[in-house]
């Protein structure tokens, strides 16, 4: 027997003593005794450890993905050698590098462990499986690389080590609702990140640049720098929507959600530069980027408020105070949805919608603002 193929031998054997126990036992213990008692001197053993641990580590997402595969067999009616052999036939599929494991020999050492462990109905109930589970994982393959993120590195002139980190800050979560078998994870922890990175750099590059001004006004244009709308403008500029993985529902989602998901693109890419390029490599880009926006905002008064600013401007230029104006609402009280007009005299300017009539009010300057080109 290969030693490859004994150290997988050796994994499953530990998984299922592991899982005929209900998991309670100590796996490291239970790998231990089967080395020592099926492979004393085996050359592979960092292999066995590597992938006990990679199952261990991923046993949710591979778990969800057996149920999706076979969604008329609850794992736990699945015979406990067929589903820890799809784990780990999974496991080298999704996580294993395919120069060293390629797929048919994941696929078909899955099935040999099943037959050993199950016998020949084992065998096959595991390539049905797993052979299911690969060509979906192609499609998605195939989908992910439509999406040219090398084009997109060399048109941000970046460079990325870990690619996986890159296409990671363009997953949106609802993309995996419809493909649970995408092995990269959505973006909102890597968005999270780089909110913190964006408001550290921006606020250092304020305090540096400005030193005479006041503490407010250097909040002012850090907000106006760092706000949702803002960064998805940055966002649209530099072309990111194009290269956004969605679920069809989120693609053909109304404009607020456009911007709200490019903000958070914008964030979650900043991100993923800090973790693979580093803090140097984020302050250079949005500097580029970002920050190269401050004059503008500050020579127009962008950093106050629009319904401030547009109430300034209407004033200055037209004498007039604008009005607002409820167009319709609709919901239960713990959900009520408003659309505001804003007005200037009798003539409606722009309207909006939000949860609340300060949000909408809020959408609504906004608008009229790029409306009258103020």
């Amino acid at each position: 027997m290969g030693s490859r193929h004994l150290s997988r031998s050796i994994v499953m054997q530990s998984f299922y003593e592991w899982d005929f126990y209900n998991q309670e036992k100590d796996l490291k213990k239970i790998v231990e005794r089967n080395i020592e008692e099926f492979g004393p001197g085996l050359e592979e053993a960092d292999f066995i450890w590597k992938l006990t641990e990679g199952i261990t580590a991923h046993l949710s997402q591979l778990n969800k993905i057996i149920e999706k595969a076979a969604p008329e067999w609850p794992l736990e009616k699945i015979t406990i050698v067929d589903r820890n052999v799809l784990r780990i036939g999974l496991y080298e599929l999704l996580y294993e590098n395919r120069e060293e494991v390629p797929p048919k020999v994941a696929i078909n050492e899955a099935i040999e462990l099943a037959k050993s462990f199950g016998g020949e109905s084992s065998g096959k109930f595991i390539n049905g499986d797993l052979g299911t589970i690969f060509k979906e994982m192609e499609k998605i393959k195939k989908e992910k690389f439509m999406k040219d993120f090398p084009k997109l590195e060399k048109k941000l002139n970046l460079k990325f080590k870990n690619k996986d980190l890159l296409i990671q800050a363009f997953v949106h979560r609802s993309y995996l609702n419809e493909h649970p078998n995408f092995k990269i994870g959505h973006n909102e922890r890597l968005e999270f990140l780089g909110d913190a990175v964006i408001e550290l750099v921006v606020t250092e590059d304020l305090y540096k640049q400005y030193p005479e001004r006041p503490e407010g006004d250097l909040t002012n244009w850090r907000s106006a720098l760092v706000n949702a709308n803002q960064l998805a403008e940055v966002a649209e500029e530099l072309g990111l929507y194009d290269f956004l993985l969605l679920s069809k529902g989120e693609t053909r989602d109304i404009e607020k959600a456009r911007r709200y998901i490019l903000a958070n693109n914008f964030e979650a890419l900043i991100g993923s530069i800090y973790l693979d390029l580093g803090y140097k490599a984020c302050e250079k880009f949005i500097k580029k980027h970002l920050l190269k926006k401050l004059p503008h905002i500050i020579e127009n008064g962008l950093y106050k408020d629009p319904k401030s600013l547009f109430q300034e401007k209407a004033q200055e230029r037209l004498g007039i105070t604008p009005s607002y104006e409820v167009l319709k609402e609709w919901g239960p009280d713990h959900a009520k949805q408003f659309i505001i007009g804003v007005f200037l005299n009798e003539e409606l300017i722009a309207k909006s919608e939000g949860s609340s009539k300060q949000e909408a009010e809020v959408e609504a300057a906004r608008k009229a603002l790029e409306i009258k080109k103020w």
